[in-house]
């Protein structure tokens, strides 16, 4: 039920925003639009052959065109790339397909004729729908020695050099991880994949998959409901009522007359082999799981252009605007993150299914309900279930939670510092 309430209201809001025509800059593009603009001023450093260069980054633009908002944005990439603006038929053409595009477009001209002459109304309008693209058609329309566009040159480098580096770290960690994986189903082949968590009787599983309902409950119909009700409230109320259906769930197991000792052991709550130890599992644990997750992306790239939507996350948001709240996000992915859901999941859901079935469907279905819940969109879940189905290995090989904890925090870590270092 909770499952279907997050998916109704994911496509609901989704419904609401067309029919509204709300439209807000997508920190994706942002991103990849300071990408090729960077690559584009530093091969001009290089003197590259300019034209093929142009083509090249072109292609990478267009690989970004789903939506006719997209196809929009990339046409006055495209243009910039080009030395040129947006080809005229080719816009015409978009608004015709969606009218709600009309008056981007009537801006996006203001600007080729008009230049800085174009009002603060119509510049603060296209520039809340569209980002960085509208600066840089901006920068474009105002002529490239402005003080504006040597301040978006600079971001756009800043980009390029970021992400160049984090590819270079990623290819070498994916290497290691091939490395690491192959070596382990070998091991695994030979000698049988190690089991620490106790195999419950469906009793007591049952008791931590009701623990588990009740903060899904609290987490998705519960605190949707509440935000409805009760707009304008501090989000410290929120999350102190998210946190007591976390202590609710956790020890729903003990006040329904599971023992202290099998309740530790089933949620991870001890040690394992160390501290340091586990954690060191964990972080190795991730890099094994790398070649995998890379498949995953692949196979959400394909889901994308099937269903035309791309993988998102309000986080990703939160984390593009300037100012300390993004900090907060920061927190709440690597510490508040880590500790609730893989308590909440690898300790409660994930053992608690496998009491009536085996641990690889356990393991699945704990990872579906992970990856439905999160709001990536369908495109997202193929990742975020090999990053599930990772922790669930780590708590299924290692038994306490520290290994999957340190795992989970490595990866939200790492997206955050890309997506804070890029953006």
């Amino acid at each position: 039920m909770c499952v279907g309430f997050v998916l109704g209201m994911n496509g609901l809001r989704q419904k609401i925003e067309r029919a509204a025509g709300v439209i807000k800059p997508n920190p994706m593009t942002n991103m990849l639009t300071r990408y090729v603009i960077g690559c584009r001023e530093l091969i001009k450093l290089s003197g590259t052959q300019q034209k093929l260069t142009a083509d090249s980054l072109i292609r990478v633009v267009n690989q970004a065109r789903q939506k006719p908002i997209d196809e929009f944005r990339s046409a006055i990439v495209v243009g910039v790339l080009r030395d040129t603006w947006a080809d005229e038929k080719l816009t015409d053409a978009l608004v015709k397909r969606e009218p709600e595009l009309k008056g981007d477009l009537a801006i996006l001209r203001l600007l080729e004729n008009e230049g800085a002459k174009i009002s603060q109304e119509h510049w603060e309008y296209f520039e809340q729908r569209h980002g960085w693209v509208a600066r840089l058609a901006r920068a474009q329309a105002t002529g490239w020695t402005e003080p504006g566009w040597q301040t978006l040159r600079v971001e756009a480098i800043r980009t390029v050099t970021a992400i160049g580096a984090i590819t270079f770290g990623g290819l070498v960690a994916l290497i290691l991880g091939a490395v690491l994986l192959i070596m382990t189903l070998v091991r695994w082949y030979r000698v049988g994949v190690p089991t620490l968590v106790q195999r419950l009787d469906s009793r007591r599983g049952s008791l931590l998959v009701e623990a588990f309902a009740i903060y899904l409950f609290a987490y998705t119909i519960l605190l949707s409901t509440l935000h409805e009700a009760l707009p304008g409230w501090p989000s410290a109320v929120f999350y102190g009522v998210a946190l007591a259906f976390v202590i609710l769930a956790i020890f729903w197991p003990r006040w329904r007359g599971m023992e202290k000792k099998v309740w530790q052991q089933a949620l991870g709550f001890h040690r394992g082999a160390g501290v340091f130890r586990e954690v060191r599992a964990g972080v190795i644990g991730w890099i094994t799981g790398l070649p995998l997750l890379a498949a995953s992306v692949w196979l959400a790239q394909l889901i994308a252009q099937w269903t035309g939507d791309s993988p998102t996350h309000p986080i990703v948001e939160e984390l593009g605007q300037p100012g300390f709240a993004r900090w907060g996000i920061v927190v709440l992915a690597v510490v508040w993150a880590p500790l609730v859901e893989e308590t909440m999941f690898r300790g409660l859901l994930f053992p608690g299914l496998s009491s009536i079935s085996r641990w690889f469907v356990g393991a699945v279905v704990s990872a579906f309900v992970f990856a439905v819940i999160h709001p990536q969109g369908w495109a997202g879940v193929p990742p975020i279930m090999v990053i599930a189905l990772t922790m669930s290995t780590l708590r299924l090989t290692r038994g306490s939670l520290i290994a999957p904890m340190a795992a989970h925090a490595l990866n939200n870590g790492l997206v955050s510092v890309l997506l804070l270092v890029a953006m």
